[in-house]
């Protein structure tokens, strides 16, 4: 078999792979007018306490995609302060769901800045790891989430086809990230607000659906 028909055949083998594996295809999805990203094809949405929450399967795992309708007035002159505002809203998704970090740093995609973290919690008795990335942009914070067991982390199907399928529209740089209004608050503060809101909107839902799944597999 010669190199390029290997190549075809591999990429189809994966495709195959990915489609029966996780019993669902990957689609575009314009979360603003500003992101879009790859989601499994049956998904729902809702707004809950004012977040907008995109939500899907991958078997037992939950994909969750969630922003805020009303923008943020954090004040983010340099990447230092919004580095500041992503430990906030991290600290705060942290304090709401009592985990326990297991990895955190702040990396580019797209020539933007997230922060990309993981940590467990327990839901309803059960382990759970999160694996978040954070976007700040033009002044709304987006969280992509991956929640899952620790015996089936699909860390790296979420990281490959997931968070790296996400497209920015394209005027759009880190400078979109910044906002130098001076009236505006703290960035560490008003990243933890809303790092604690998103969780208190999220969480009720979350054990709502863990404990309804348990008692499906156990009857």
């Amino acid at each position: 078999m010669t190199p390029k028909k290997s190549q075809i055949t591999l990429v189809f083998f994966l495709f195959i792979f990915y489609t029966n594996s996780f019993g669902q295809k990957l689609i575009p999805y314009h979360v603003s007018e500003d992101v879009s990203i790859n989601i499994p094809q049956e998904f729902s949405i809702t707004d809950t306490l004012g977040q907008n929450l995109i939500k899907a399967f991958i078997e037992d795992e939950i994909i969750l995609i969630m922003k805020p309708e009303k923008k943020v007035d954090a004040y983010i002159e340099d990447k230092d302060e919004l580095l500041k505002f992503y430990e906030g809203y991290y600290d705060g998704m942290l304090d709401q769901s009592k985990g326990q970090t297991i990895s955190k740093e702040f990396v580019q995609i797209n020539g933007l800045f997230f922060l990309k973290s993981s940590f467990k919690t327990k839901i309803s008795g059960a382990n759970k790891i999160w694996n978040n990335y954070i976007l700040l942009l033009n002044k709304t914070p987006y969280s992509f989430l991956m929640i899952s067991t620790p015996e089936n982390n699909k860390v790296e199907f979420f990281e490959n086809k997931i968070i790296q399928s996400i497209k920015l529209r394209k005027d759009l740089t880190s400078k979109n990230q910044m906002n130098t209004n001076e009236e505006d608050s703290q960035a560490y503060k008003i990243g933890e607000l809303v790092g604690k809101f998103f969780m208190y909107a999220l969480i009720g839902g979350i054990i709502v659906h863990f404990i309804s799944r348990k008692k499906n597999k156990d009857s």
